[in-house]
Parts: C-alpha cells; sequence; structure tokens
C-alpha cells in the first residue's frame, strides 16, 4: 500500500508536463488510423475489439484525467460520462450483448468525453495548442491535395490504397465503383462523411485561432483549401456548414463577392462540382435518412422506450430487409443510439457535451465560436458520427477540448481591430 501511495505521490509531482498526453492522444488518433490498425490486426485475429479501441489514444486519455484526479483538477462533468455507463444495464439485463461490444462501443462513445470535460493547466499550453494546429493543419493539406489528385486523376491514391488495404471491402468500392456516392473522396483516416467534418472543423478553429493569436494560415487560404476539399467530398450537410463558416466569416468583405463571381463560374466548367451538383439536385439532403426516419416513426411494430432500448435485437431480429429502413434511419446518431440503448442514454450521452460547451462558451462571451462548433456538431449528428465504433467521436471531442482552450492566453481579447493615424 505504501508502494501504490508512493507512485501516486510521485506521478502527480513528476516534471512531465500533462502536454506530453495531448501530443500522444494527437498521434493516436491521426496517425493511426482505424484502417491502419485493422489491417494489421486483422493478419492475426479478427477480433474487432483489437483495432476497433485507439488504445493509444485512450491510454493517453487515461492518464491526463488520472492525473486531473490526483491533482484534484476534476470536474462535476466527469460524472456524465459515467452515468452514460450506469444508463446502459437496463438494456444489457433485458437484450443483451456480448460484454466486450459493450466494451468497445465505451471505449469508442462514451470515454472520450472525458478529454472534452477536462481542464488543461499546464504550463505548456500555448506551445502545445499551437503547436497540435501546425500538425493538424499539415494532416489536413495533405488530405486536401490527396483529394485534389485523385478527382483530377481518376481517385490514384485511393486505388493506392486499396491494393494493400484488403481488410475493408469498402476501401474498394470508392476506389473502383463508379455511382455518385463511391466517386467521393475517401482517405486513410475514413470515409467522406468523416473526411468533411475534419476539413470543417480545421476551418473553423484556424478561424477562430487567427481571431485570437497571430495567425497560422490566412482565412483565405484555409476558405479555398476547405470549400474545394468539401467538394472532393461530396456531403451535401458538408459543404452547407462549409458555406455557412464562409459566409460569417466574410461576409463584410467585398473581395469575397468578387472573388464568387469570378471563381464560381471557373469552377463550374471545370466539372468539379458535377457529382456535387447531382447529388443536391437528384438525392435528398439527408440521402434518404429523413424519409426512412418516418417510416420508422409511423411503424407500429417498433417504438421507442425511455429507460431501455432493442440491444441485441438490433443485430438479429431488426436486421432483416423487411426492417431495412430502421439500419437507415439508424445512421442519425440519436435515432442508433435511443433505439439501441433507449432515450434516457441517448439525452446524457448527446445533450451533456451540448450543455457543457454551451455554458462555457456562453460564459466567455465566445457567440461565434459557440455557433461554429454547433454546426460541427450537427454536421456529425446527421450521420452515424457519433455511434460508430471507430474514432470519430475521438476526434470530436479532441478537437472540441482544442478549441474551447484557445482562448485561455489569448493574444487579443477581441478581435484586433485597425486604428486611425
Amino acid at each position: 500500500m505504501n508502494k501504490l501511495k508512493q507512485f501516486l505521490t510521485t506521478f502527480r509531482n513528476s516534471d512531465a508536463d500533462s502536454a506530453i498526453y495531448i501530443y500522444w492522444m494527437a498521434f493516436g488518433l491521426f496517425i493511426t488510423p482505424y484502417l491502419l490498425r485493422q489491417q494489421i490486426v486483422t493478419s492475426f485475429t479478427n477480433r474487432t475489439f483489437l483495432w476497433g479501441i485507439n488504445y493509444i489514444a485512450l491510454l493517453a486519455l487515461f492518464l491526463f484525467v488520472f492525473r486531473n484526479i490526483l491533482n484534484r483538477q476534476s470536474s462535476i462533468w466527469y460524472f456524465f460520462p459515467a452515468l452514460s455507463l450506469i444508463t446502459l444495464l437496463p438494456t444489457q439485463f433485458i437484450y443483451p450483448i456480448s460484454w466486450g461490444g459493450v466494451f468497445l462501443f465505451a471505449c469508442c462513445c462514451i470515454l472520450p468525453q472525458y478529454i472534452l470535460f477536462s481542464p488543461f493547466s499546464s504550463l505548456k499550453k500555448e506551445h502545445c495548442i499551437r503547436h497540435f494546429l501546425v500538425f493538424f493543419d499539415c494532416i489536413i493539406l495533405l488530405l486536401f491535395i490527396t483529394a485534389l489528385i485523385d478527382k483530377i486523376a481518376d481517385r490514384f491514391f485511393i486505388k493506392l490504397l486499396a491494393s494493400f488495404l484488403s481488410c475493408d471491402a469498402g476501401v474498394a468500392g470508392f476506389a473502383y465503383l463508379e455511382d455518385s456516392e463511391h466517386i467521393r473522396f475517401f482517405s486513410i483516416l475514413g470515409h467522406p462523411l468523416t473526411n468533411a467534418f475534419l476539413f470543417n472543423f480545421c476551418y473553423s478553429i484556424n478561424i477562430l485561432y487567427n481571431k485570437y493569436h497571430k495567425r497560422l494560415l490566412p482565412n483565405c487560404i484555409c476558405a479555398v483549401f476547405s470549400l474545394l476539399s468539401l467538394i472532393c467530398c461530396g456531403g451535401k450537410t458538408g459543404i452547407t456548414v462549409g458555406i455557412i463558416i464562409t459566409i460569417l466569416t466574410f461576409y463584410r468583405k467585398w473581395q469575397f463577392y468578387a472573388l464568387a463571381v469570378i471563381s464560381l463560374p471557373i469552377i463550374f466548367i471545370s466539372g468539379i462540382l458535377d457529382n456535387l451538383i447531382y447529388r443536391f439536385t437528384q438525392i435528398p439532403l439527408t440521402t434518404g435518412r429523413a424519409a426512412a426516419l418516418q417510416l420508422l416513426l409511423t411503424d407500429e411494430r417498433i417504438s421507442f422506450h425511455f429507460f431501455n432500448g432493442y440491444g441485441s435485437l438490433m443485430g438479429s431480429e431488426y436486421k432483416t430487409p423487411e426492417f431495412s429502413f430502421i439500419g437507415i434511419a439508424g445512421e442519425f446518431s440519436f435515432i442508433e443510439h435511443s433505439l439501441h440503448y433507449g432515450i434516457l442514454f441517448t439525452l446524457i450521452l448527446l445533450l451533456t457535451p451540448f450543455i457543457y460547451m454551451t455554458i462555457h462558451l456562453w460564459k466567455a462571451r465566445r457567440f461565434i465560436d459557440w455557433f461554429f462548433w454547433c454546426l460541427l456538431y450537427a454536421e456529425v449528428n446527421s450521420y452515424n458520427g457519433f455511434s460508430s465504433c471507430l474514432d470519430v467521436s475521438f476526434i470530436f471531442y479532441f478537437l472540441s477540448f482544442i478549441l474551447l482552450n484557445i482562448t485561455d492566453y489569448a493574444v487579443f481579447p477581441t478581435p484586433p481591430q485597425k486604428t486611425s493615424q
């Protein structure tokens, strides 16, 4: 017992700065994506929990939170992810799924919320956040370059990925199928919708960082490569969010309107917008999810319960072609969570981050920051980002944590104003 106490004291008072855990989380999330983990692990075993969980990022998160607790810097908000786990239990007793499945789901969709709720009191916070944003910008810039090359060179990079990523048949679909769904930009970080969310988050966080600090990238450059990348992703919700961010950022600048008038005809003639125009004009905004949701709400054979969901039945009885509309409607995260685990679980899991960000950003009078974050939160909720057992939830909460902390050492408490001489 004395040795354990001595170890905890040493860990709490060690010279290692907590910023190191942020770097390790970033490394885990962006350098070891799920496709890479899946390809490596499935050569030995197909156990999903071995590659579905980002153990590097999760271990860094555990050490970061544990150190905060030891230093009495924990938060009342730490209670809510644990409460989410507790509200899983009624479903688990009635329609149990494997405990391995529960562990996988918790590690991917619930526990990552702890990074959002954690205070960041590092002495190196300023350098940590700036270094991360440089790293994140480089990752997104590489994605932008590959997206353009794929658009011009007949999906060169995704075909290259498909040649060695044999673990996921979906990769080959994005490499070779010619329908509107599959000629969108797919990357090592995942699905086109995930790529669109990453482009929009990079766009937003750079604009907000520039508002308070010395610029990393000019806003106009962020706008150009973000909007072009979103066009390549072909997501209707993603490009809508990107356009709203652009209008809110540049609506007072006449150069924005001049550039739009000049560039839009050129982009239209180039053909780069063809697939996006087709998807906007021929496919509903939610790609059939809203229509499927309407069928679900009017079908008397299945209903929503407050304290429990259908658990294992969602993978057996309701997985038949007769109930295919459930799977489509379930691509909305709040619908899938409600059907699987109940309304109470869904409310706690999805409303808590929203309330937390609203309280903290409104208290700091960061209303435009809050609105940008709400757009991104809505974008990820418009598909199964928060319910897929991959890295999407972890990445979203990690980037939200970065966004929340960028003003704590702001150079400009308010956007800098030009002064008359």
